[in-house]
């Protein structure tokens, strides 16, 4: 079942996030993908949803119809796609597709192995992306909650418009607090400040406790660098950080007092000589310290209106720094 066998796909957004709010705006309602199937002229908008941990599943697919809903008031597309990389009991999936209308499917792991079936080598490769993906098993049932409304936006926006170095640290350093809170508030228990910058430029010490929660992100997190707290640090430089930012970040942490991992709000992201900093610090200390730009955050912020679980980017950012790790 080769993809011109079945029909034809375009890729609707870029692999990069936005540069700013212009961009963003750009594509904030296409799809990820626009598939035309063969022998008909209308294109299907498609959305993949990486749901790596089941907490609260059901609640990042309620978001996800939310969100396909305005993809398909915005365009021409007629009808969507949901595709979710778990699998789904079918009577609970059939009750998720009944109550999308007829507009909007919802296809889970078991749909598109089915759809693969007759072509060997896709169904291999499926397998070994569902291999990646997965990180938890099988997932647990949660109450579905209804769409909020768009606030991860709306602070990507008030974010964006902070003024970067000196004249904005205080306004930064507050929206990411709030991002933070907006994102992880229901993993991190007790998110609370610590101190403000001692330069007036570009520190936030902000200290979250992990919940005793099995199978998230944070639990792994927990469980493999031997930590209950994580520090969020926001840099506000008009630059990308330094070295000088990774040992400055560093200092908050301590094994005896369980807090090994950071997470840097860094505005314009790191250098080479940072990132090779807080490589030396996971080498050496078991330090995970992980560098989040302003872009980034903007894209989990505005990500998780649309259903998509704020935490892969910083699996993917700790599976990087831990697979280039060398001795």
């Amino acid at each position: 079942m080769s993809q011109a066998a079945v029909g034809r796909s375009v890729r609707q957004k870029p692999d990069e996030q936005p540069s700013d709010e212009n961009e963003w705006r750009a594509f904030q309602f296409a799809p990820d993908l626009a598939f035309t199937p063969i022998g008909e002229n209308d294109p299907v908008a498609v959305e993949i949803k990486m749901l790596r941990w089941r907490r609260n599943w059901l609640g990042w697919v309620s978001n996800a119809v939310a969100h396909m809903e305005q993809i398909l008031a915005r365009s021409e597309m007629k009808s969507g796609v949901i595709i979710l990389t778990l699998p789904v009991e079918p009577i609970i999936l059939a009750e998720l597709n009944a109550g999308t209308g007829e507009q909007i499917r919802i296809w889970d792991l078991e749909r598109l192995r089915e759809l693969a079936a007759s072509t060997p080598d896709l169904a291999d490769a499926l397998d070994d992306l569902a291999a990646e993906t997965i990180l938890d098993g099988l997932p647990h049932q949660t109450s579905p909650r209804s769409y909020d409304a768009p606030r991860g936006t709306n602070i990507a926006q008030r974010l964006r418009a902070t003024e970067p170095g000196r004249d904005g640290w205080q306004e930064y350093e507050s929206e990411c607090y709030e991002a933070i809170r907006f994102l992880f508030a229901g993993e991190l228990q007790n998110l609370i400040t610590q101190q403000t910058s001692d330069d007036g430029l570009n520190r936030m010490d902000l200290i979250g406790r992990i919940r005793a929660e099995p199978n998230t992100f944070w639990s792994i997190v927990a469980g493999d660098f031997s930590s209950r707290y994580v520090v969020f640090d926001a840099k506000n430089s008009a630059t990308a950080i330094g070295q000088e930012a990774i040992h400055s970040t560093a200092k908050y942490l301590m094994p005896k007092g369980l807090r090994r991992v950071a997470i840097l709000l860094a505005r314009e992201g790191a250098t080479d000589n940072a990132r090779q900093a807080s490589a030396g610090y996971l080498r050496h200390d078991g330090f995970l310290m992980l560098v989040v730009s302003l872009n980034d955050l903007c894209g989990m912020l505005e990500g998780k209106d649309a259903g998509d679980p704020p935490e892969n980017l910083l699996f993917a950012r700790m599976d990087e720094a831990l697979m280039a790790l060398n001795r």
